[in-house]
């Protein structure tokens, strides 16, 4: 077992995470924290959050055709990792979305990527200061910095 990622990103995901439920509820989608996403009985990755289709009963794999748009909160130990290789598997498995935030040195960016033709395209992207804002796949407005700690919230 090797230790979590600093309180950056574990900050960021809480915040994150409130910022997504608010907003998906709104149009009936349902955003998990971590859950196992399958693509095959071998393949498998866990998003620090995961916006579903539909609400899953007690499952603990999730199949990747029910997830809408996964997470990743870029880890320094796993970068390559989360922003090519879990992009790469759920390009391939049709998930629709993918959104990356990357914490640095009190630096925030996020991005939203969507699929298309079988390869994600940035769709929305924002760093600290700027507004992400985006109609799909439900809007949402936000200003990154709000995922840093001790930064003020609206």
């Amino acid at each position: 077992m090797s230790p979590r990622e600093g309180t950056a990103n574990s900050w960021a995901t809480g915040r994150l995470f409130k910022l997504l439920d608010a907003a998906a509820e709104q149009v009936g989608i349902p955003v998990y924290t971590s859950v196992n996403m399958m693509f095959t009985k071998q393949t498998w990755i866990e998003p620090d959050l995961a916006v579903l289709r539909n609400h899953v009963d007690d499952e603990v794999w999730v199949p990747a055709e029910e997830i809408l748009m996964p997470v990743e909160l870029i880890s320094r130990g796993s970068r390559r990792r989360d922003r090519i290789d879990k992009p790469r598997l759920c390009a391939a498995a049709g998930v629709p979305y993918f959104l990356l935030v990357e914490i640095h040195r009190g630096e925030v960016a996020v991005e939203l990527h969507k699929l298309v033709d079988g390869s994600y395209v940035e769709a929305a992207r924002a760093t600290g200061g700027e507004r992400f804002v985006t109609p799909e796949p439900f809007p949402l407005n936000f200003d990154p910095a709000e995922l840093l700690a001790g930064r003020a919230t609206r």
